[in-house]
């Protein structure tokens, strides 16, 4: 086998073993065996062996850890629909369960986006309910992610952007329907990148230029947060740092500011308080303005007046903790799941 084919699956294999019992990785290997030998002399518009692109999609789908059939469903996932194998063959091989998977996602392989966005939430109701099992979803998910990440190898450019367009519109929306963030990041951002390509360069090059140690900002504003509400006696918090991907920027520059410079956006870096209750709310955002300089018309109250969708949160943007603004949301553990979910 080539040399990327038996490391990729020694990744997979070793991810599993961090979790699975040995009998579990032991079917893991098989299901490896099993899709190398199914997809032998097939490869990618890349030039790669086919097997590799599964494999990939595999490497995505342990983020979630997910149990021994789906595992063996991603690595097997196009075997169905790629060779003369049958859901039956798949079911006598590895079980009920694991053929049923493999036939989800040759189903919802089949739904496709017609460029009219105004049948977008029946597509992905339909999606779903093809899906009756939904690790059929994650494993799908997981395999766009890989596709959209080696986009550039397909010879035409119009099928390029058409799949770009659909992941960005059903499948990034799906992820973050089920709570899976960085699916949905890496989705938007894959997407973009193909679309607007030099949208996407610039942007990156900018954020590269002033947040060069993106994940230093992040950490240590963590640090600075945490430890101020702890000195002002908060208890029961949480704090989270993120810096904004550059899907987020290109949407927030091409329809609020209707510019190019990503200085005039205020949130790049933000900070996240989760707390207990409402009041606690309240309590932080009172910290937060005695230690830094807020910027009064980016104070926004969406706890005392909600969004349209029950949104509720505040959100604040403040000068001092970096030579940058800073925006911090404050909410509770419940608009939390709500903010996450919708």
């Amino acid at each position: 086998m080539p040399k990327e084919v038996n490391l990729t699956g020694d990744q997979v294999v070793a991810l599993t073993r961090k979790y699975l019992a040995a009998e579990d990785v032991a079917f893991v290997q098989k299901a490896l065996v099993y899709a190398v030998d199914c997809h032998s002399g097939q490869f990618r518009k890349s030039g790669e062996p086919y097997i590799v692109h599964p494999l990939k999609a595999t490497l995505f789908l342990m983020e979630l850890k997910p149990d021994l059939a789906s595992i063996q469903s991603c690595i097997m996932h196009d075997i169905i629909e790629d060779t003369e194998i049958t859901r039956e063959q798949i079911i006598q091989e590895f079980g009920q369960e694991v053929g049923e998977i493999c036939e989800g996602l040759t189903k919802v392989s089949k739904v496709r986006y017609q460029w009219e966005d105004r049948h977008l939430e029946t597509i992905k109701k339909t999606f779903l309910a093809m899906a009756k099992d939904l690790r059929v979803i994650f494993v799908k998910l997981a395999d766009r992610i890989h596709n959209i990440q080696t986009l550039q190898f397909h010879p035409e450019e119009r099928k390029r952007k058409k799949i770009a367009e659909e992941t960005i519109k059903i499948y990034a929306p799906l992820a973050k329907r089920l709570w899976l963030y960085h699916f949905q990041l890496l989705l938007e951002n894959g997407s973009f990148a193909v679309l607007h390509p030099e949208d996407f360069q610039s942007i990156v090059a900018q954020l590269k230029k002033y947040f060069w140690e993106g994940e230093k900002h992040t950490e240590k504003g963590v640090k600075m947060l945490t430890a101020m509400l702890y000195k002002e006696w908060m208890k029961n918090f949480s704090v989270k740092g993120r810096l904004k991907s550059p899907y987020r920027v290109y949407e927030k520059l091409s329809k609020k500011y209707q510019d190019t410079d990503i200085t005039t956006v205020m949130d790049l870096l933000a900070f996240r308080v989760i707390t207990q209750s409402v009041g606690d709310c309240y309590s932080v955002l009172w910290v937060v303005h005695k230690y830094y300089i807020p910027i009064i018309k980016k104070i926004k109250d969406y706890i005392a007046i909600p969004k349209f969708n029950g949104y509720k949160s505040i959100h604040t943007t403040v000068l001092g903790m970096f030579r940058f603004p800073v925006e911090i949301q404050i909410r509770t553990q419940e608009m939390e799941n709500v903010a996450e979910y919708w």
